[in-house]
């Protein structure tokens, strides 16, 4: 018994010595902060048609897009937030069918995998086309800027008839969004940049 008494007392003093030194150097160790990041710029969004339709897309470089991220040694390590809206994308139609012309193209994110090794993040969440949502992924490349900026550039493939049920089957099925946008720190960076 005096044994059991020893080795209990022994394993408890042991026991609060380790919890005290791990309680001490998780409180003394310095975590990154996060900082905000907003887009100051937004480039290129725009819509390419796929084969012989008569689909001519123009987009403004007005897009806007805003996004929170943190980059760990060098790298980015998480995306939070990241929304992007074209407020003036045109589908001018050369046909009969004129219900797809200045519909509105948003996208609103809900989960994210970062890959740096491979340089690419895997966004999900909400893509609307003139009011009407789905949910949708994209891959996108991305690199880190010296400013700490990030370049985004990717393509998507998008069904129309997920949007426009009354779309005929002949004048087209898909377009393509190629995707290429910046995220800046907005603490190292003014408002001001050209598109890329």
């Amino acid at each position: 018994m005096k044994n059991y008494a020893f080795e209990t007392s022994c394993f408890s003093k042991i026991s609060f010595m380790f919890l005290l030194v791990t309680l001490l150097i998780g409180t003394t160790l310095q975590s990154d902060a996060q900082t905000l990041y907003r887009a100051v710029m937004a480039a290129d969004l725009d819509l390419v048609q796929e084969p012989l339709s008569e689909l001519v897309v123009e987009a403004a470089n007005e897009v806007k897009c805003e996004g929170r991220y943190l980059i760990k040694d060098g790298q980015l390590d998480e995306i939070y937030n990241l929304k992007f809206v074209l407020p003036s994308v045109q589908l001018n139609v050369q046909s009969t069918n004129s219900n797809l012309g200045g519909k509105k193209v948003t996208f609103e994110q809900t989960q994210v995998m970062v890959l740096p090794m491979m340089g690419m993040v895997h966004v999900v969440g909400f893509l609307t086309i003139g009011g009407v949502s789905n949910t949708s992924s994209f891959l996108l490349k991305f690199k880190v800027n010296s400013d700490q900026s990030i370049s985004f550039n990717g393509e998507k493939s998008v069904k129309l008839l997920e949007y426009f049920p009354a779309v005929s089957h002949e004048m087209m099925d898909e377009v393509q969004l190629n995707i290429d946008f910046v995220l800046k720190n907005a603490k190292n960076n003014t408002g001001f940049v050209t598109a890329d």
